[in-house]
């Protein structure tokens, strides 16, 4: 299906490699010499796979004095965590398979309200009180998705499951809050996928 989404500008082998890179997570490339995923959904480990996750682009207009301006905010539908962003352009119609398209949490309505006290944040701490620019309206809001690589591994101790992630449209590693994000949609899709199909 066609969604506004970031484009995935990092493919499979430059992934893997990055997953393959030294660091803490994998004992400094002990445990990812010989990484080789195969397609998540196979029940094989290690697994990779691409997934979107959802934001929401809300664009406001602000004033200052006589001057007015319009500020795009990303805001994370899960967590509702927001950034001034200048990502617009890059935010197309794209054919996105359904199954790769993690859930939302937040409405669009709890978007812009993030975005407006986010921003409104940002200005009350770049000024004084008495000068500051202000938030005026929510003009445009609009849902998109943005790409990461997942990583399931089988961890070194424990047996358990690890996840690691890749953004998919910068070729970075992720921060705490979209590794938090991105773990609670999983959660929330793996849930809604065993009741469609009847299982629990």
């Amino acid at each position: 299906m066609k969604v506004p989404a970031l484009p995935q500008q990092h493919g499979w082998s430059n992934a893997v490699s990055f997953f393959r890179r030294p660091g803490p997570r994998n004992l400094f490339g002990l445990t990812v010499r010989s990484l080789w995923p195969v397609p998540a959904g196979q029940g094989e480990l290690p697994a990779m796979e691409c997934l979107w996750l959802p934001y929401y682009l809300v664009r406001m207009s602000t004033r200052f004095g006589d001057l007015r301006a319009v500020k795009d905010m990303a805001v994370d539908g899960w967590l509702g965590s927001a950034v001034i962003t200048e990502r617009g352009p890059d935010i197309q119609f794209r054919e996105i398979g359904e199954r790769d398209l993690l859930p939302a949490r937040l409405s669009v309505e709890e978007a812009a309200e993030c975005a407006r006290k986010a921003l409104f944040t940002l200005f009350l701490r770049g000024r004084a009180q008495l000068s500051r620019p202000t938030v005026e309206e929510v003009l445009e809001t609009t849902l998109y998705y943005h790409p990461y690589w997942v990583l399931y591994r089988r961890m070194l101790f424990g047996g358990g499951t690890g996840i690691d992630l890749m953004d998919a449209y910068t070729g970075t590693a992720c921060g705490g809050q979209v590794r938090h994000a991105l773990l609670n949609a999983l959660v929330q899709w793996h849930r809604s996928s065993a009741k469609n199909s009847g299982v629990g």
